[in-house]
């Protein structure tokens, strides 16, 4: 596929979306060799310059290092969003390839046939499998679509990113391209679901998958898959959490308010956003975690607006839990701690609060945030330029459970 207005149901069956996802690995790779090209040039080159040569000639030097570290750095930025892209591309014509499978082979069970431009028929002697027909080629169109967006998304967001690598500001490769590309591939994953569509067909579409595939889109698009009519009701309370807390209703709101400024009330603002998801998503205040009805002094309790009081709140008075990083699912909450020497934030101090939206099949985790309002930014993409500003950091996740210990 290369970006075509319609993708056809030949070269949705044929797309070896594989091949996209080796290629995603590989700019990886790349993306990890420029970092440490990066790093390199700063540690052995600008880095013992500033210390050992320092007249005009030595601090000329120094700058073109200094800004050769930084190409690198966007370079790095750069093809980690491409990687993105593909990776998006590659899951999400995988699940448009396995609805389509699903597709033929319901039509198999009906005594229809499925022809190459997407139109189903019955075998002759079976025509009253003409009453199976339009599910079956419903399904064949929808895979198409979805097949066809992610296509078009990923040729437009490749082509942007092609077009950027005369960049060398590293703050504009990291919020500008790749932060989008990190987005993007989670809108690729939304394509690929059967939105709007009867609930048989939802079913059916649900049962093409995969085990795997399912697990994968409740971590990548848990709001989506739970407000489809037709997903088994397990499955959407397992996406919404066992407890008080409704982990879909805290995404979604998250989701929707990431850019909105109305529900600030202080100068940084990222655990109130954190508080305020929680609070939608049904977590009750009480006397250790409040917002106004517990004011004093015209502050709040510290545990609804400071990192390291919420984080000591739930984690020792309500049934909330670390888990490891590698195990974060959507609604669960993402702590900074200052692990390096810095003086602000403190040693030890946990300074920055987030909410985890979005855990793409890559097994990267996706995040949002007030302060520096962003949305659905790569963990992983970022984590390099949160520790060359602050220094080394702990990344701690809580699954929020707000029962009372």
């Amino acid at each position: 596929m290369q970006g075509e207005l319609v993708v056809n149901m030949v070269q949705l069956r044929d797309a070896d979306w594989a091949a996209w996802e080796r290629a995603a690995k590989g700019w990886r790779n790349f993306a990890d060799q420029a970092v440490y090209a990066g790093k390199d040039i700063r540690r052995q080159g600008k880095d013992k310059l500033d210390e050992h040569w320092q007249d005009r000639v030595g601090e000329a030097a120094g700058k073109v290092l200094g800004d050769l570290s930084t190409q690198y750095d966007c370079a790095s930025d750069l093809m980690r969003g491409i990687a993105m892209v593909l990776e998006g591309l590659a899951q999400a014509v995988e699940v448009a390839q396995r609805q389509l499978g699903g597709a033929v082979d319901m039509a198999r069970t009906h005594h229809l046939r499925v022809n190459d431009d997407g139109t189903a028929a019955p075998y002759d002697g079976y025509a009253e499998a003409v009453e199976h027909r339009p599910v079956v080629e419903r399904m064949v169109r929808d895979a198409v679509e979805a097949a066809t967006q992610a296509d078009d998304l990923a040729a437009k967001q490749l082509a942007r990113l092609r077009d950027s690598t005369s960049i060398t500001d590293s703050g504009k490769a990291l919020d500008e391209f790749q932060a989008v590309a990190s987005q993007a591939e989670i809108t690729m994953l939304h394509f690929a679901l059967p939105h709007g569509q009867d609930p048989t067909i939802v079913a059916a579409w649900w049962n093409s998958l995969s085990d795997a595939q399912r697990r994968e889109l409740e971590l990548a698009v848990p709001v989506e898959l739970a407000d489809l009519n037709g997903v088994p009701d397990d499955v959407k309370q397992r996406l919404r959490g066992p407890g008080p807390l409704d982990r879909v209703e805290m995404v979604r709101f998250s989701l929707a308010h990431w850019n909105d400024t109305s529900i600030d009330k202080y100068d940084n603002n990222c655990t109130q956003f954190a508080s305020v998801a929680m609070k939608h998503a049904g977590a009750e205040e009480n006397s250790d975690w409040t917002d106004d009805s517990l004011w004093k002094l015209g502050r709040p309790t510290h545990s609804w607006a400071g990192a390291n009081q919420l984080h000591e709140y739930l984690t020792t008075k309500t049934m909330s839990h670390e888990v490891p990083l590698n195990e974060a699912r959507p609604g669960d909450l993402i702590f900074l701690k200052q692990e390096g020497s810095n003086d602000d934030p403190k040693t030890g101090d946990i300074h920055h609060t987030a909410v985890v939206t979005s855990v793409t099949p890559d097994g990267v985790v996706h995040y949002t945030q007030h302060s520096d309002n962003k949305v659905n930014l790569s963990l992983q993409g970022r984590e390099r330029h949160i520790e060359q500003s602050l220094g080394a950091q702990q990344f701690i996740v809580v699954r929020v459970d707000p029962a009372e210990r």
